[in-house]
C-alpha cells in the first residue's frame, strides 16, 4: 500500500492547508455597509441582506445564480464548509472523523472546479 512506500511525513498536513478562520472571507465590510445604508450591492451583500430576517431560523436566501460572481460563490462554499466541519468555534459540535474526511473531500473537489 501507499502508506508503506512513502514516509509518514508526506501524510501530515501543514497548518496553512487545514481549514480555519484564516480561510474565511471577511464579511465585516458588507455588514458595515449594510448598517450605514451604503448602496454597494455585491452578491455577498445581497445574500447577507436577504438572509438577515431568517438568521435565527438558520436559513439563507440566495439571489439568482446569474447574479453571484465566482469569488463570492467560493466564499459562500468556504463558510458552509467551515460550518459543516465545526471550524468556526471550539465549542461547536463536530462530526466524527470519517464524516469530516468525506465532507472535506467533497468541499475540496467543489472548490477545485
Amino acid at each position: 500500500p501507499l502508506l508503506a512506500r512513502l514516509p509518514w511525513q508526506n501524510f501530515v498536513l501543514r497548518a496553512e492547508h487545514v481549514p480555519g478562520l484564516a480561510h474565511m472571507p471577511d464579511i465585516g465590510r458588507e455588514i458595515r455597509e449594510m448598517l450605514l445604508f451604503q448602496p454597494t450591492k455585491s452578491s455577498m451583500h445581497r445574500v447577507l441582506q436577504y438572509s438577515m430576517p431568517y438568521i435565527k431560523h438558520n436559513r439563507l436566501n440566495f439571489p439568482a445564480f446569474a447574479d453571484i460572481c465566482a469569488q463570492d460563490l467560493t466564499h459562500m462554499i468556504r463558510v458552509v464548509m467551515a460550518c459543516c466541519l465545526g471550524v468556526l468555534r471550539a465549542n461547536t459540535k463536530r462530526p466524527v472523523f470519517e464524516l469530516r474526511v468525506r465532507l472535506y473531500a467533497f468541499f475540496h473537489e467543489l472548490l477545485a472546479r
